[in-house]
């Protein structure tokens, strides 16, 4: 018994030991780690970590620089305008060429109670104000967040999974399938805006079929190359290669076939098209690893109108028209009418006899015996005429038409001449297209809003994708709208609208505007344009096709380059001094209000 206690008591001391050394060890342990984190607070504050999205500032995220390329072309008849001379670099500003998420600008500053290092680097190097916490009311009950199928999906701050679905939203309307405005109505305003001064669109039936090509490639070749340093497929050149690389350019555009009396051709295109400021394939950026194409300034969904002035010498690129923008287009991508009427006939909807595609996007069946749309990519808002019963055939390919709507799709010959093709498009795709023009209530406009959530974001279109403005005008065009190419041009809408300056003292004013406004609305600050979807226990929510934002909690920046839901309590960059979204809102934009 004796030894039983003896060797109880051994045991006993022999943890007492542990336990005591373990807690000295963890007490020096933790010095240690203070310690570390003083020297890591010295070390910061120094250093502004903040987001470089290559746009206007921190968290501007789309088309300002997209503005300013189109908006050049626009102006003078011509494209090619750099917009980002004006700015930092898609690396951060102050000159540096870093890779994304790798730069820093060194400024002296307070660093706050935790040091958040963001995603990517911002330009600006205004101090930091002290972090403001976006308000809440606590009179109104949270809402549900019952997220059991949410898997592992993320969500900006104050964003539930049930907010991130159309019906959350059209719940909070008292009619969300009111019509807004009829077909007859939306006609009478695409008349309109393309004669409002500001928003810079083009009736394409007006454009004069002759012209001087000999002045048009002159002032065409003649454009300003961008004066900052470029990578070229992510190869710099700078200076006297530069010059060189351009040079190439405008020879190609000098040997284009021009008199004084040339006539302008009419084409259709007929794969996904990107126009942009020069005529060249290669990858143009202000960085190495520059997310943005620089020299893309819109794309084009199949079937769109184009109508044709210049072709350069080697006939890869034609320069022309689309009635939004003026830009280069490669030549493979289009098929070429042989006059005004089969051109007009392919595109020009003049009854409901055609489908539109409302999701974001629909690819057709692939096929060995039509390989000229086999696997054929149809993006949101794409239109194309259905087949007239009496001329659909038995089979298109090897299939028969059952359970398929028949269409019209451009296709080329081997001679880039338009063909009108056959496709069929299937029954359970009915989701994702509308036979004829989608009604413009604020319900459809929700729906097509989120159709695209969480693709992908892309400068002027790059990639299959959208930039926030042309996110915006594509939701319109599915139900007939027409609205200009980039954020400034948008604000010319002739709607009534609502303009307020980026004044904090301004916020209740501006939430006052937007009770008052059905979701669909507009919302524009420099560099960026949204959509309201609404308002959700007194927080205002937008959706966008966004780059960037800094998060209100931490002011930590994020890279997003998608289409995202958002609280408008998101913010934007230092230089802004951190101002909410909603802050810096300054055109609200209601298109059916007209």
């Amino acid at each position: 018994m004796k030894n039983r206690w003896k060797t109880i008591s051994i045991i006993s001391w022999i943890v007492l030991a542990i336990v005591l050394a373990l807690g000295i060890f963890f007490m020096v342990s933790e010095k240690r780690e203070n310690a570390t984190l003083k020297a890591e607070v010295e070390k910061y504050k120094s250093i502004a970590l903040v987001d470089g999205d290559g746009q206007e500032d921190a968290a501007q995220s789309d088309s300002d620089k997209k503005d300013g390329s189109a908006k050049d072309s626009k102006d003078d008849s011509t494209s090619g305008k750099d917009a980002k001379n004006n700015g930092a670099n898609n690396n951060g500003g102050n000159g540096q060429n870093a890779v994304p998420g790798q730069n820093v600008v060194y400024v002296e500053k307070e660093v706050p109670k935790y040091i958040y290092v963001a995603t990517e680097p911002d330009k600006s190097d205004k101090p930091e104000p002290a972090p403001v916490e976006p308000s809440t009311d606590d009179d109104t009950p949270a809402p549900e967040t019952d997220d059991s199928n949410a898997g592992n999906l993320a969500f900006a701050e104050g964003v539930t999974y049930q907010m991130c679905n159309a019906d959350f939203w059209k719940a909070k309307l008292e009619n969300p399938d009111a019509v807004l405005k009829t077909p007859e109505e939306i006609a009478e305003f695409n008349k309109t805006i393309v004669a409002t001064e500001g928003t810079n669109m083009y009736d394409l039936n007006s454009i004069a079929e002759t012209f001087n090509g000999n002045s048009l490639k002159e002032s065409l070749a003649n454009e300003t190359i961008p004066s900052d340093d470029i990578y070229v497929n992510e190869q710099l050149i700078k200076d006297a290669e530069k010059t060189a690389y351009f040079d190439a350019i405008k020879a190609n555009i000098l040997n284009a076939q021009t008199t004084e009396n040339d006539t302008v051709k009419y084409a259709l295109v007929s794969r996904r098209a990107d126009m942009k400021s020069w005529p060249t394939s290669d990858y143009i950026g202000y960085g190495p690893r520059d997310t943005d194409e620089e020299l893309t300034l819109f794309s084009m969904n199949i079937n769109s109108p184009f109508v044709v002035k210049l072709i350069t010498g080697d006939g890869k690129f034609a320069w022309g028209y689309s009635n939004v923008c003026t830009g280069w287009i490669s030549t493979d991508n289009l098929a070429f009418c042989k006059d005004n009427d089969e051109w007009n006939d392919a595109w020009n909807m003049t009854d409901d006899n055609f489908l539109v595609v409302t999701m974001d996007r629909l690819t057709l069946e692939p096929s060995y015996l039509t390989p000229e749309t086999s696997a054929l990519k149809l993006m949101i808002g794409t239109k194309l005429k259905m087949v007239p019963e009496d001329l659909v055939p038995e089979r298109i390919g090897e299939r028969n038409r059952i359970n398929n709507y028949v269409v019209y799709v451009p296709t080329r010959d081997e001679n880039g001449n338009y063909v009108k093709s056959m496709a069929l498009i299937s029954q359970n795709k009915d989701m994702g297209v509308h036979v004829g023009y989608v009604p413009l209530t604020t319900g459809n406009l929700l729906e097509l809003a989120f159709n695209c959530l969480g693709d992908r974001y892309g400068w002027g279109g790059m990639l299959e994708s959208m930039d926030c403005s042309q996110y915006t005008r594509t939701i319109y065009s599915c139900c007939g709208m027409e609205l200009p190419r980039n954020t400034n041009w948008q604000t010319y809408t002739p709607s009534n609208n609502y303009k307020f300056e980026a004044d904090e003292a301004l916020d209740d004013q501006k939430k006052e505007t937007l009770n008052g406004l059905l979701p669909g609305a507009l919302l524009k600050f420099s560099g960026h344009i949204v959509f309201y979807v609404g308002e959700d226990n007194g927080e205002y929510y937008a959706i966008s096709a966004v780059g960037s934002y800094v998060n209100p909690s931490d002011l930590s920046g994020k890279s997003i380059q998608s289409i995202a839901l958002t609280p408008l309590s998101v913010r934007r960059g230092q230089y802004y001094g951190y101002s909410t979204w909603l802050t810096n809102m300054t055109d609200f934009i209601a298109p059916w209000n007209f």
